[in-house]
């Protein structure tokens, strides 16, 4: 036996061991974390929208305290209201605990990441969070017991509005699924969300684009060759994506002149590690097809598991149908889809596969795929099923940021938001992310990882500030090595 055999039969052994203790597995608790981080990533985007935060100051919850803390307050009420709305209770010794411990995590400590490997160390925490939540008790029925909190800041209608709600549908669905039993109770609160979310923007089904590393070029008139060559790094996903737009150029003046044309698959599988800009590039080749006339609209729409999914018999592929309807006419971006055949011989993900197998013959005209995950999960996943094999003949490899990438990716965030750094505080960046790049973490979030260094950075200048007599402009745009100590 090889040393990888040996230390991955050594790892199972330790992940079948915590779930006999805990009743969560490593893929569940996965799962978890990563919507979890999105949601986090979702509230980093509230903290710098104007529109939502004028509307929070004049709104009559949490008007009191710090403004990064009243956000919060309102992300994990709307947890609350979740555990609420389902009936289930807030015990931390049940498998439905889980979920509002790692929501907590990520809102509430963000600088706190917690591994399945390491759940069982942490029992003061959880002991912390169900205190904290009693807390919101008194503020929570003061309001009506079912109303959620970000959504009635947002406007009705909007894109932000839509994304959250699919988020926190997503994040209920698996804290619901967590015993093995979905009540009717817990049915009823996941259908409100779905039907809010039906009303709240032009995306009427589960999914919805989310763009995290770089800078969305939704309504941008920037030309998506443009925006992709404006992305840091990434230089060979670079060269990949300019190649598929040159030869569909081409075959398209090929074809216009009455030329013979090679057979073309649109369809793409991305593979790398979070946070490397799968999502980001995704909607570029969108737009490139859009710009191209492949696709009507060129929209984005991306789910996961959870969005394809369903809990009973006949269902999934009603739920995987209308995700594809609302995807016709631009880019399906189905994230980790490696999970779709990870639930065993009686799981409904293979029957979400073969719809979409299916709708990509039947669509084939009005339909792109994009599958994401991790490199050696999707290559298993794609080598175990003949049926996409034959579909899928791109793909592009993203890999993870540089030291001097991610650097320049901070100075991005420096230069958007109009601040400026010392040369001590350069250094103390770079010594910050070097150590950081040192542990060798497989969760490392890349290009996320920077966002909510950059985010504790400017929260650690607040605290300094606090204690200046003399403000100025100057003063609070510049970043010095002391507020890198988070």
């Amino acid at each position: 036996m090889g040393d990888n055999d040996y230390y991955a039969k050594e790892q199972l052994a330790k992940d079948k061991a915590i779930e006999n203790i805990t009743g969560i597995s490593r893929q569940y608790y996965d799962s978890l974390f990563e919507v979890c981080s999105k949601i986090a990533e979702f509230r980093d985007t509230l903290r710098r929208n104007f529109g939502f935060i004028t509307a929070l100051n004049n709104s009559p919850f949490f008007d009191e305290g710090e403004l990064y803390e009243r956000i919060d307050h309102c992300f994990c009420t709307d947890a609350l209201r979740c555990y609420e709305g389902m009936g289930i209770l807030i015990d931390a010794d049940s498998k439905e605990y889980y979920g509002i411990f790692l929501f907590l995590s990520h809102i509430i400590t963000d600088n706190f990441i917690l591994s399945y490997d390491r759940i069982m160390k942490y029992e003061s925490i959880i002991k912390d969070q169900v205190s904290y939540f009693a807390s919101l008790k008194s503020f929570s029925e003061t309001i009506n017991p079912r109303e959620l909190l970000i959504p009635s800041l947002l406007p009705q209608g909007s894109d932000l509005r839509n994304r959250y709600l699919v988020l926190l549908y997503r994040w209920a669905s698996l804290v619901a699924k967590a015993d093995d039993v979905i009540t009717a109770q817990e049915q009823e609160w996941l259908a409100k969300l779905l039907d809010l979310e039906s009303h709240s923007g032009n995306t009427k089904q589960q999914g919805v684009a989310i763009t995290t590393d770089n800078t969305s070029i939704e309504n941008s008139s920037t030309h998506p060759i443009d925006a992709l060559h404006s992305m840091i790094g990434l230089t060979s996903v670079k060269q990949e994506v300019e190649t598929l737009y040159n030869f569909v150029r081409v075959q398209q003046q090929r074809k216009q002149m009455g030329m013979k044309t090679s057979a073309i698959s649109y369809h793409c599988v991305f593979t790398g590690n979070p946070g490397t800009g799968k999502t980001t590039v995704a909607r570029i080749v969108a737009e490139i097809y859009k710009e191209l006339g492949i696709l009507k609209k060129g929209h984005l729409v991306e789910t996961d598991r959870s969005g394809l999914v369903a809990e009973y018999v006949g269902q999934t592929a009603v739920k995987t149908n209308k995700i594809i309807d609302s995807a016709l006419d631009g880019v399906l971006f189905i994230d980790e889809a490696y999970a779709l055949s990870g639930g065993g011989q009686e799981d409904f993900g293979k029957e979400a596969i073969s719809t979409l197998i299916k709708r990509m013959e039947d669509d084939r005209e009005r339909l792109v795929v994009i599958l994401a995950g991790y490199n050696e999960n999707m290559m298993a996943f794609m080598n175990s099923n003949a049926g996409l094999q034959s579909r899928f003949n791109r793909y592009i490899n993203f890999p993870d940021y540089s030291e001097d990438e991610l650097y320049d990716i901070f100075l991005s965030y420096v230069e958007k938001y109009e601040y400026v750094m010392t040369d001590a505080a350069k250094t103390k960046l770079r010594e910050v992310i070097r150590k950081e790049l040192t542990k060798g973490d497989p969760k490392f979030g890349n290009g996320r990882y920077v966002r909510n260094l950059f985010e504790r950075t400017i929260e650690c200048q607040s605290n300094r500030l606090a204690y200046v007599s003399e403000i100025t402009p100057a003063v609070l745009s510049t970043l010095t090595e002391l507020d890198f100590n988070n």
